[in-house]
């Protein structure tokens, strides 16, 4: 009669752990994060809720187009244009949706990299391959950049060191 009541509470405990295992093996489904914009407002907001004419172009667009150059990831970007001045190593003439090369500042994680008297970058010295995303803010953003930003504004983030 005393082994019994162990046995049943034995058999229960058994019970609850069978029960319970179905639901543990369920796997939660991934949640994918909501793109992130960090030029157009200088805080991080869900692309969604920008209000301004933002382009993204990722890493894996990057390679998917098999740009060599940040140079040539910028390519496919509408209202950008792009345009080299002579061979390799030359100035470059950024323009966004008309304005010149002086009126758009170009970041390079966050830090301006575009020449303080002409406006231009030598995109030819940076890879792709380092080149975690390109954000471009099409049209003024003078409030967060300064009086350069009348064109716009093209943030280039590097990938981070393992």
């Amino acid at each position: 009669m005393k082994g019994t009541p162990m046995r049943l509470r034995g058999v229960r405990a058994l019970a609850v752990i069978l029960l319970a295992a179905p639901g543990a093996a369920w796997a939660e489904e991934p949640t994918r994060a909501e793109e992130v914009v960090v030029t157009a407002t200088r805080a991080y907001l869900p692309k969604g809720k920008v209000t301004k004419s933002v382009s993204v172009v990722s890493a894996e667009q990057i390679e998917r187009q098999q740009a060599e150059t940040a140079l040539e990831a910028l390519r496919n970007v509408p209202g950008v244009f792009v345009r080299r001045s002579g061979a390799v190593g030359r100035t470059t003439s950024t323009v966004i949706r008309g304005s010149t090369d002086d009126q758009v500042v170009v970041l390079l994680d966050g830090v301006e990299v575009s020449s303080p008297t002409l406006g231009s970058f030598n995109w030819s010295t940076l890879p792709a391959d380092f080149i975690e995303r390109i954000e471009v803010l099409r049209g003024s953003a003078s409030t967060l950049y300064g009086s350069k930003a009348i064109g716009g504004v093209i943030n280039i983030m590097t990938k981070r060191g393992e």
